[in-house]
Parts: structure tokens; C-alpha cells; sequence
């Protein structure tokens, strides 16, 4: 065997968020400590990292012409891969590379981002307050009739007022229905009008901040999720797909029916070559407005550009289809011309990898990073700007900012009922100077 052979490893760094730097021979970025955790696991062999900033493995053309990290492979320049390749999506066999052990499977999904569902403002309005529009007005209506109950009663002039003091600073409502002794002048005079205003000032102020301050946040939407599961809901949908790096996907379409497949390939309108290019969707469809065909490694690095493209979005609820696709095995890619020794030596290792179950922990470790960089409730990348939501639901920050901004409505209604107060008091003594001239 031999030893002393120098192995060139090639890494899909994804810049900016992984680097190489060959000073230190580590990885710094983001995903630093997952590269240098797959690095440490070739610590037995000699080894030189490539990076290859691409974050895709590459395509092999019919003629077994490949492109980037399998180019590489294929052409000498990289001995193997760290990631591995599915290789049912290769027509024969290709010069240059080699299948090594399996390293693990892979299977595609269906996933997209559901819709927010909210109703319209009006909905809101209706379904947040503890009383119906109607039995607002019909409330409404019936205050401002007993309110008007002391004026009709000294219009006509009831029988049931007599003359007698009136208690200062009591409501006149109740004065003129349960008390006797309101004369009329007694109810026209300044202190009781003025009493009558700050009454309908504070009602109507009652009224607005009940009605605003009624508001809930745990209202369940009427509208369900419409949710894409197969690959005829894609057809049917108006969401525009998407295919990612992985090579199997594009092959799932395979599994819809005739009609179905040429309407989704017809609407495809980017197979974006790369996990971290959200941007590229980004500059031409909502992430609403799309869904994916990806494995699920690939949808997770979509919500981390999403994430970091976007961190004054939200973050929408993502639902993976169950849809069932063929799982398929992944190798591991080794050039095909290398020393019998140098790839017994390399084969020998991936095996006991495999054995050892660290790549399964890596995997594990990827899952954590990933889902401790989107927890929106812990130091996510959202932390600072919004709320997690359900997608039922009517989303809570903006709900409780219209609480607010329908809560200091209610205070701009003020302006108006002090100026009309205002006027009655001038009414008030004019009405009096009229009545006291006539006495």
C-alpha cells in the first residue's frame, strides 16, 4: 500500500460562507466547523484540500464530458470528492471516474413555502371584536336614545319633572329617569350641559377603545393552505418550479403524467445551478409564488438565503410534500486513473467511515447548525426583526401594531368631540341668555 501517497481532496466550499485557508489548513465561514469536521476525517491519509468554489458537482454531457467538481475529478486535477454522486443519472460509464462505496441515499422532495394566510382588514374587524358591526350600531343607536330621553322630556314638558335643585355633577341621564326635581332651566344650566358633552366624550371614547382593545391574536384563518403534494399539483399550481445542484430531481419528473410533465417543464423558468442562489429567484419571483423539487439538504440552504437575503421578511412556513420518490444510493466519486494502491487505500477508508457512522453524525451536526441559524426563537437570523408564526394564523406582530394604531384612533376622535363640546357650551349659554331675556 502505499503511504506516501499525496491525496487531493476537493471541498464544495459555497463562498462566501465557506473559505479555505491554506496558511492554517482550515476552513473559516460559516460552515467552517462542518468542513473542518469532514477534514479531520482524512487526518489518516496525506491529504491536500482543494476548494472549489462552486456549490455544485457538475453535469456530465452524453459525449462523458463533465463540468466543474466532477470536471476536476474527472480530468486528474482532484483525486475524490468529499460529497458523493448519485451515479444512476449517468448514461454508462464515464472515463475518469469511478463509483466508490456507498456513502448514503437520497431522495427528492416537493417543497414550498405556504402562502400567509390572513383575512382582509374588514374580516379583521368583523372577527376581532367581542360585538358584530351590527350589534355595534344597533348599540349605538340605542345609547344616543337614551341619551336623548332628558331632552324629550323637557320638550314636552313632563309632568314627571319638578321644580327642585338638581344634584351638581350627577350624569343628567340618570338624573332626569331616576330623580325628580330637574327643572328646566336647572338642566339647561352650564355645569349640567357641560356634563351631557364629557358624557357623549366619554362614551364614544368608551366605545372605541372596547371595540379596539377587543382584538385577539388567536384567530384561526377561514381560508385553508393550499398545499402542493404531488406533481399534478404542480402542474395545476400558478407556482413557477424550481430544480436545484441535486442531478435526481429533474429525473422525478419522469414519474407525472405525460400532460402534467410538459406543462411544469414548460413553466420552469430557471434551474438554478447552485443551493445558495436564492438571489436568483429572488429577482424574479416572491418565494410564495415558487416551489421546489429538491432533496432536503438543498430546501434547508434555500431558507438560509432566504434567511440572510432577506432579514426583514418574515420567515413563511415551509411544507414538504410525502410524496413518495425513488430513494436512491450515493458513492462516492474517485478518479478512475489513480495508483491501485492509492485507490485501494481511499476505498478501504470511506468503508470504515461508513462503518463508523460519522458521517451520519456529521449529517446530524449539518441538521443542528442549520436549524439553530433559522430558530427564530433562540439567536436566528430573524431574531431581531420579527416573530415566528403559524401560517393559520394572522400573523402576530402585525395584528398587535393594528391593535395599536386602531387603540389611538379612538384618541383622535377626541379632537372633534372637543370642539363640539366647545360649540354646546357656547350653545348652552346663548340658549340661557335667551331663556333668562324671555323670563
Amino acid at each position: 500500500m502505499n503511504k506516501n501517497y499525496q491525496f487531493k481532496i476537493g471541498f464544495l466550499t459555497w463562498p462566501p460562507l465557506g473559505v479555505y485557508d491554506p496558511k492554517r489548513k482550515k476552513f473559516d465561514g460559516w460552515t467552517a466547523d462542518f468542513l473542518n469536521e469532514e477534514l479531520r476525517l482524512y487526518d489518516s491519509i496525506n491529504n491536500t484540500p482543494i476548494a472549489v468554489n462552486s456549490p455544485i458537482h457538475g453535469n456530465c454531457d452524453p459525449n462523458g464530458n463533465c463540468t466543474d467538481l466532477l470536471g476536476l475529478i474527472q480530468r486528474g486535477e482532484i483525486d475524490f470528492s468529499e460529497k458523493p454522486y448519485p451515479f444512476a443519472t449517468l448514461s454508462g460509464s464515464m472515463d475518469g471516474i469511478a463509483p466508490g462505496p456507498v456513502h448514503s441515499d437520497v431522495s427528492c422532495k416537493i417543497a414550498s413555502a405556504l402562502p400567509e394566510i390572513g383575512t382582509i382588514r374588514e374580516d379583521v374587524l368583523k372577527s376581532l371584536s367581542i360585538f358584530t358591526s351590527d350589534a355595534i350600531v344597533l348599540l349605538t343607536f340605542l345609547y344616543l336614545f337614551l341619551l336623548s330621553i332628558p331632552f324629550l322630556l323637557w320638550f314636552f314638558k313632563s309632568k314627571f319633572l319638578n321644580k327642585s335643585a338638581s344634584p351638581p355633577l350627577i350624569w343628567p341621564l340618570i338624573c332626569a329617569i331616576l330623580r325628580q326635581g330637574s327643572s328646566q332651566l336647572d338642566l339647561l344650566c352650564p355645569v349640567t350641559l357641560r356634563c351631557i358633552w364629557m358624557s357623549i366624550t366619554i362614551a364614544i371614547f368608551f366605545i372605541g377603545a372596547l371595540y379596539s382593545g377587543s382584538f385577539t391574536t388567536d384567530l384561526a384563518s377561514k381560508a385553508p393552505s393550499k398545499k402542493i403534494n404531488t406533481l399534478a399539483d404542480i402542474a395545476r399550481s400558478d407556482r413557477a418550479p424550481y430544480l436545484l445542484q441535486e442531478p435526481l430531481c429533474p429525473n422525478m419528473l419522469n414519474y407525472a403524467s405525460p400532460q402534467d410533465k410538459r406543462d411544469i417543464e414548460r413553466r420552469i423558468s430557471a434551474k438554478v445551478l447552485g443551493q445558495f442562489n436564492f438571489v436568483l429567484i429572488r429577482r424574479e419571483k416572491k418565494i410564495e409564488e415558487c416551489v421546489f423539487i429538491a432533496t432536503p439538504q438543498e430546501i434547508e440552504q434555500v431558507r438560509i438565503s432566504y434567511c440572510a437575503i432577506e432579514p426583514n421578511w418574515p420567515m413563511p412556513e415551509w411544507y414538504s410534500s410525502d410524496a413518495s420518490f425513488p430513494v436512491y444510493l450515493l458513492f462516492s466519486v474517485f478518479n478512475s486513473n489513480l495508483p491501485p494502491d492509492a485507490l485501494k487505500t481511499i476505498y478501504d477508508l470511506h468503508i470504515r467511515l461508513f462503518e463508523s457512522n460519522l458521517d451520519t453524525y456529521l449529517q446530524w451536526k449539518w441538521k443542528y447548525q442549520v436549524e439553530k441559524f433559522l430558530d427564530v426563537f433562540r439567536l436566528g437570523c430573524l431574531h431581531k426583526t420579527t416573530i415566528g408564526f403559524k401560517p393559520d394564523l394572522y400573523r402576530f406582530n402585525q395584528l398587535d401594531s393594528e391593535n395599536y394604531v386602531q387603540f389611538f384612533t379612538s384618541y383622535l376622535f377626541i379632537i372633534p368631540i372637543c370642539i363640539l363640546v366647545l360649540l354646546g357650551e357656547c350653545l348652552s349659554v346663548w340658549i340661557i341668555s335667551i331663556m333668562n331675556n324671555q323670563d
